[in-house]
């Protein structure tokens, strides 16, 4: 019942209150030119790209829409605040969305885009960096410990340079768990051509092997569950789904 109302609201304030061009439009009247226009989105279907896949990679929460900076001369975009999705337990929590992509994002790219350059550069990306499986998981888990340092810190008292470190060490195990997430979300956006079965991440967070019909196919499920209506109504208010 929650739902279903929240869905029916959802698609009232789509419909009555809120164009799904206004960034476009914005867009298209800053540039001026359509030449302008067309190359902007180009290079903001790459940016965003991997934005998005940092954004599930790393579990990343407030992605509202003042959060995202874009420059309308390069197309290029950046997240202003990148704090990462802990559960209580100090864990990488999946979030109810892969990434955002709501309507006027999608307007902006048009289903062209989306399909033909936002989804292959989403995998290109994940493919650079599992390529670099020699130095990933080190620069990983320096990044996540560090993050995960910072978030318990945060939620206490001034602590001195020997209590730090020794929380370093009690946080070692969530470190490393965070770590083979994240790990495992980048390599499961890898194009890939094989008939044994793939691992996937379902939105559980549990996995499970099925056999792919596309090299990309796992982004392209990302993309869908982002863009899907019944999960964008259920997000709260000031993720503003409806823009």
């Amino acid at each position: 019942m929650e739902k279903t109302t929240k869905l029916a609201v959802y698609q009232k304030i789509c419909q009555s209150f809120v164009e799904s061009d206004v960034l476009l439009r914005s867009t298209r009247t800053c540039l001026g030119t359509p030449e302008r226009s067309y190359y902007f989105r180009q290079a903001f279907a790459r940016s965003i790209a991997f934005n998005s896949l940092m954004q599930y990679a790393f579990a990343v929460v407030d992605r509202s829409p003042e959060r995202f900076i874009f420059n309308t001369r390069t197309g290029q975009m950046v997240s202003s605040d990148f704090r990462l999705g802990y559960s209580n337990q100090g864990f990488l929590e999946p979030a109810a969305l892969p990434f955002r992509m709501s309507r006027n994002l999608q307007e902006l790219l048009g289903p062209l885009l989306l399909q033909g350059l936002f989804v292959p550069s989403m995998g290109v990306a994940a493919a650079a960096l599992d390529a670099r499986k020699d130095i990933l998981p080190s620069l990983l888990c320096l990044l996540l410990r560090d993050d995960i340092v910072h978030w318990y810190i945060s939620k206490s008292s001034a602590r001195s340079d020997s209590k730090t470190r020794d929380l370093e060490r009690q946080l070692m195990d969530r470190v490393q768990k965070n770590t083979s997430l994240t790990k495992r979300r980048l390599a499961e956006c890898v194009p890939t051509v094989d008939d044994e079965p793939k691992e996937k991440e379902g939105t559980d967070g549990a996995t499970s092997k099925q056999k792919s019909g596309l090299i990309d196919e796992r982004t392209r499920e990302l993309l869908k569950t982002s863009m899907d209506p019944e999960k964008l109504c259920m997000m709260p208010n000031s993720y503003q789904p409806w823009l």
